[in-house]
């Protein structure tokens, strides 16, 4: 019985051999699979799209490693473009996102774009940010200086305060400083007049100055105006003040009133003293005579 059971094993492995060799007769000398192709029971088959085979009668076809692609039946895989990437059996290439790029052929990924520099999708190279913007790293666009700062060149990773005394709005490549008679702070987007009393005689002021004593001026002022006969200030005043009575001012730009002489008086605001008439006298500083 264990004879006969042994001929059957014999037998089922005489087939199989049989069917194998079959086989392999028939793949050596009736099938020719060229490259881009792949033996299957039915003949042969294409490469399906991310896939290749460069020799003759493959049983698989390979990956295309990253940085390529390929179509159906493709012998070979094709590097990406410049500007694009790919994964391990792609199909086709991806455009680089906004803010990245890629400068060589079979890229893996891309490149995140430096400071002060952008770039739109698909790019190969980053742009220099114009004057007047600026950048992060992997940009896709730039961004404009906001107001009271600016950036002087191409390719600013970050904008520059504005000075004292000038000013900038949105997207200034430069600061503009600031008219006679008003003044800015640092980073200032707009000019601010002198206030009365104080005056800016040169662009780009800051801060205002004090008119000096004998002298005032209105809000905005490039310059003080001397206070007239009559009239004194101290420093930094608005508006002159008249001489009390019993003294005077005889000249412009008085900083001090003087006292009127015994024998003479003088009213308010007065640029010079009376003489007391026949039969009167005064004191020293009269406003009138007894």
């Amino acid at each position: 019985m264990s004879e006969f059971f042994a001929k059957i094993k014999g037998l089922k492995l005489l087939i199989f051999l049989c069917f194998i060799i079959d086989k392999i007769i028939f793949i050596n000398t009736d099938t020719t699979c060229k490259p881009g192709f792949y033996i299957t029971n039915n003949g042969c088959a294409p490469c399906s799209s991310g896939h290749y085979s460069n020799e003759e009668n493959t049983i698989s076809c390979d990956y295309c490693p990253a940085g390529t692609f390929s179509g159906t039946g493709f012998s070979s895989c094709n590097p990406c473009p410049v500007g694009t990437y790919s994964k391990s059996s792609s199909s086709y290439c991806i455009p680089c996102p906004a803010g990245k790029y890629s400068d060589k052929e079979g890229s893996k990924e891309c490149n995140n774009c430096k400071r002060g520099t952008y770039s739109k999708s698909g790019s190969a190279e980053c742009e220099k940010c114009p004057a007047g913007t600026y950048s992060f790293i992997g940009s896709p666009t730039c961004f404009p200086c906001p107001g009271g700062s600016y950036s002087g060149e191409e390719g600013s990773s970050s904008c520059i305060t504005c000075p004292k005394g000038t000013i900038s709005n949105l997207g200034f490549s430069q600061c503009e400083p600031c008219p006679k008679g008003t003044y800015s702070d640092e980073m200032g987007t707009h000019c601010v007049p002198c206030q009365a009393g104080e005056y800016a005689s040169e662009k780009g002021s800051y801060p205002c100055l004090e008119c000096p004593s004998g002298t005032y001026s209105d809000s905005g002022a490039s310059e003080c105006t001397p206070c007239p006969m009559g009239f004194y200030s101290n420093g930094g005043d608005s508006v002159c003040i008249p001489c009390p009575a019993g003294q005077y001012s005889s000249s412009e730009g008085s900083s001090y009133c003087l006292s009127c002489p015994a024998g003479y008086y003088s009213l308010k605001g007065a640029s010079n003293c009376s003489k007391c008439p026949y039969g009167t006298y005064s004191n020293y500083g009269s406003s009138y005579c007894y």
